[in-house]
């Protein structure tokens, strides 16, 4: 946490810290592309293929996600979706935006990922009419994710060394 607390930014730290943070935002990147893969695979990517996914298709032989499914699934994303935007703001933490887009992006980020965590839940209790809340979540969510990793990892190997910034520490 010193880091943070002393202003150290992700340019000049360690090539061993920049190397691993690197590492963690490709797997991070990784993970999400899937998920958007995964996302657009089941429903297409529109309202009536969301609603059809959390409440079923007669005509397509989908069955209705049942409260077990959405437990399961909100189970597993309570843990690490916090834990990921944890790490992923910190890093911003260390970047040279101001205060206020670090703040901006931030609550931005942590809402739009409490949001997409409620969507399912929104439509299969709410009805079709919500499946576009599920598909602006995703978007939001998943577009803040995509701007935390560019930034970081801009900010560290491609920024120029800030002047009269901290000293680095290898």
């Amino acid at each position: 946490m010193k880091v943070f607390a002393t202003g150290r930014w992700l340019r000049t730290s360690s090539m061993s810290l920049r190397a691993t943070l690197t590492g963690f935002v490709l797997f991070v990147l990784v993970g999400y592309v899937s998920n958007v893969a995964i996302l657009l695979w089941k429903t297409g990517g529109t309202a009536a293929g969301v609603a059809a996914y959390y409440l079923g298709d007669a005509s397509g032989l989908r069955f209705p996600k049942e409260m077990h499914e959405l437990l399961e699934n909100l189970h597993f994303h309570i843990y690490i979706v916090p834990m990921v935007l944890l790490v992923l703001t910190h890093l911003l933490f260390m970047t040279r935006w101001s205060e206020r887009a670090k703040v901006g992006v931030t609550v931005l980020a942590y809402g739009a990922a409490a949001l997409d965590l409620a969507a399912p839940w929104i439509v299969w209790s709410g009805g079709a009419a919500f499946a576009p809340v599920k598909i602006f979540s995703t978007a939001v969510y998943h577009g803040t994710l995509f701007l935390l990793a560019g930034v970081i990892l801009f900010e560290t190997w491609l920024a120029p060394p800030a002047s009269g910034g901290p000293a680095r520490e290898d």
